[in-house]
């Protein structure tokens, strides 16, 4: 007990420390500086939150839930054998998806745009829970728990196994290959099911917390009620996907308990395995066509044409959440790029799994081919984006006017400092290694050149594309200095991401930087100065009133 209460209090304060830069980061997206559009700040806010529950609740904790290392004799027969380090990491990994869908839906509705008016109205509306689902995707939900618990229940008698690390036999090929061992299933089935009661608990106090927050002043009340179902929609789709995750962490355990001790092919039960893939899979595809209904404001509104800064700033908020999502889908495909251990002087590794000895400078080269993976991807959709906001909203028969102007000086000058400092890192780090080999070392340049070429290409275009069709000429400068704003502040941010990279990877270089709190810090930055608004201080664009920014 008293190494449980530290444990778990570490992980609360972590916990907790998420849950603030959430809090943080949601205010922000409501804040929205200078935005005169109440309804498409309501939407951003809404589908950023809907978006960070989604990645938030994975159940991808869940696939080495119980798992004990090859070296493990001993098999804890219950949960008071457990240490405290295996009863916290279990119980977080298990009660981890519930609580961040819980926490994104409940955060969200506390972090909610200021009301346009004075005061926000007054209802007398009798607002019940049951009323605002849908009945289908409730019963969807239900299924995807039911089918949960049953596969939990199931593993209830299975007992574990302890670690073998002995060499593993398939027909006449041997390997030396070790086996994880596994908790009892009576251990793993209850955390599981403990994480499903959370789930269930968690979407109904979500659920209460959307019926029951008070209406927005910007919205009628027919769009106030569309509102609360579109975000129970959200809700109860994401809750479907990680209650089916369950099921999926159950059939894994139960197949890798099936597996003997010596076999190199850890996963049985392929035909219910087979079945839950098919099934993940028409899940997936039955909730992303099941779509949330649309508000009438946005549907009738007559701003909401094409040509209109309404519009473009629609299709601006759009491009910055695919360029997002593609920038996660760098990282997943970018992170696993490693040299092979042969590569390094000294393959051993310490503690944190750095190399002993001083890294190859190919090793730096790779890190900046991650760093161009995500950045080019993420301005990529920017410029594609960019061009088909030309197309379908500009006017060819109006000319551009002279956006010359459109950063201000302190922006340009962080971006070039920042590109100066990771260029100067990069040459002090291969100096370091008696000199860099010319092909990592071009390698390096051409993928911060590339970089480079992008956002050149993105400022280039927006400055230079078709005006909007029914927007004032100061509503066109705004969409063109957003556009380029988020260009250089990518720049910025791949330069930071690249700085990071480079000192986690040389802890002999830059000794006083040892461990991971800079690097992290420094992608934390990165990231903050990738979505920092446009309207900053500084800013070249000027605030007139509202009267002088009528469509043209």
């Amino acid at each position: 007990m008293n190494e449980l209460i530290p444990a778990f209090s570490n992980a609360a304060l972590e916990m907790a420390l998420a849950a603030l830069l959430l809090y943080g980061f949601l205010r922000f997206v409501a804040w929205s500086p200078g935005s005169r559009a109440a309804l498409p700040q309501i939407q951003s806010h809404a589908l950023w939150t809907a978006v960070i529950a989604f990645f938030a609740s994975s159940t991808n904790s869940l696939a080495a839930l119980g798992r004990l290392p090859e070296e493990a004799g001993r098999v804890p027969a219950s949960w008071g054998q457990l240490t405290a380090g295996q009863t916290v990491e279990l119980a977080v990994d298990a009660a981890g998806p519930a609580f961040w869908l819980g926490a994104c839906y409940v955060i969200g509705q506390h972090t909610w745009p200021k009301p346009a008016g004075p005061v926000r109205r007054a209802t007398l509306e009798v607002r019940r829970v049951r009323d605002y689902p849908p009945r289908g995707l409730a019963a969807l939900f239900a299924c995807c728990t039911a089918s949960a618990v049953a596969a939990a229940a199931s593993m209830l008698w299975m007992p574990g196994r302890a670690g073998t690390p002995g060499a593993g036999t398939v027909g006449d090929l041997t390997a030396e290959v070790g086996m994880p061992g596994l908790l009892p299933g009576s251990i793993v089935g209850t955390a599981l099911l403990g994480g499903l009661a959370l789930l269930v608990g968690a979407v109904a106090l979500a659920a209460r917390v959307i019926v029951r927050r008070p209406p927005l002043s910007a919205l009628e009340a027919d769009d106030s009620r569309t509102l609360r179902r579109i975000w129970l929609n959200r809700l109860l789709r994401t809750a479907s996907l990680v209650a089916f995750g369950f099921t999926g962490a159950a059939l894994a355990y139960r197949g890798e308990a099936a597996a003997g001790p010596g076999s190199l092919l850890p996963l049985a039960l392929p035909q219910l395995q087979t079945a839950h893939g098919i099934g993940t899979a028409v899940l997936v595809a039955a909730v992303l066509l099941w779509a949330p209904p649309t508000l009438r404001a946005d549907r009738d509104s007559a701003e909401a044409t094409q040509g209109t800064f309404r519009a473009a700033q629609y299709h601006q908020h759009l491009a910055l959440f695919f360029a997002t999502i593609l920038a996660v889908v760098g990282w997943v495909v970018a992170a696993p790029l490693r040299l092979p251990p042969e590569a390094y002087s000294d393959p051993l590794r310490d503690e944190q799994g750095r190399p002993a000895g001083p890294f190859p400078f190919d090793a730096a080269a790779v890190a900046a081919l991650q760093v161009l993976i995500v950045a080019g991807l993420y301005l990529a959709c920017l410029l594609i984006m960019e061009f088909l906001l030309a197309r379908a909203h500009g006017d060819p028969r109006r000319t551009p006017p002279d956006h010359s102007a459109l950063l201000p000086g302190w922006l340009r000058a962080l971006a070039l400092a920042l590109v100066a400092l990771t260029a100067t890192t990069l040459g002090v780090v291969g100096l370091s290694r008696g000199g860099a080999t010319l092909g990592p070392a071009l390698t390096a340049a051409a993928c911060l050149l590339a970089v480079g070429a992008l956002v050149l290409a993105l400022a280039w275009l927006a400055r230079v594309r078709r005006p909007l069709g029914l927007a004032s000429p100061l509503d066109d400068r705004e969409t063109r200095m957003v556009t380029v704003h988020r260009a250089v502040r990518a720049l910025g941010a791949a330069s930071l991401a690249l700085l990071a990279q480079l000192i986690r990877l040389d802890q002999h270089t830059f000794p006083w930087l040892d461990g991971a709190l800079v690097p992290n810090l420094l992608l934390g930055a990165a990231v903050v100065l990738c979505y920092l608004p446009a309207r900053m201080p500084g800013s070249p664009v000027p605030r007139p009133a509202l009267a002088e920014r009528s469509s043209a």
